[in-house]
């Protein structure tokens, strides 16, 4: 009897492994940020990272006031394709304030990222959050593709 119990017991946990191993959710997010992605503008540091939510802190490492503002962009790489394709919000998502913040040389600031609550479920994968900064803020809305966009990489699994 014992003997059926055990091997029950075991049968049940070894099916919760295998139906929990093809959950297509992700369960870890890996952050692959390196030098790579070195800016004259700003550095940055991540100070928290989950399946959810992501928060960076940016600091003005140049001699200028720079603009950035709310906006949050999100691209998946295609692996098959080789490119990078925007992740678009679902309708449901909330908004953000379009607006620009002034930020001084050698000040910090800190952005977090609701991954979940902006971008909905996301599928296993390599993903790029980033925000934009610009050096003259009249730039940013004459010239967009002047501005600098500083990337944080990371890989849901």
């Amino acid at each position: 009897m014992r003997k059926l119990l055990l091997v029950a017991i075991l049968s049940m946990s070894l099916m919760t492994l295998i139906v929990a191993g093809c959950d297509n959710n992700p369960t870890s997010i890996v952050i692959l940020n390196d030098d790579g992605n070195a800016s004259d503008l700003l550095s940055q540091e991540v100070l928290y990272v989950s399946v959810t939510k992501i928060s960076v802190s940016y600091t003005n490492v140049s001699d200028e006031v720079l603009l950035y503002g709310e906006s949050r962009f999100l691209q998946k790489f295609a692996e098959q394709e080789g490119f990078w394709i925007d992740i678009e919000p679902p309708d449901n998502a909330p908004g953000w304030v379009d607006v620009g913040y002034l930020l001084n040389p050698q000040e910090s600031f800190e952005q977090t990222y609701h991954l979940l609550k902006y971008f909905g479920e996301l599928e296993p994968g390599t993903y790029r959050i980033f925000t934009e900064v610009s050096v003259d803020g009249a730039a940013s809305f004459i010239a967009p593709e002047d501005n600098e966009q500083i990337f944080t990489y990371f890989e849901l699994r």
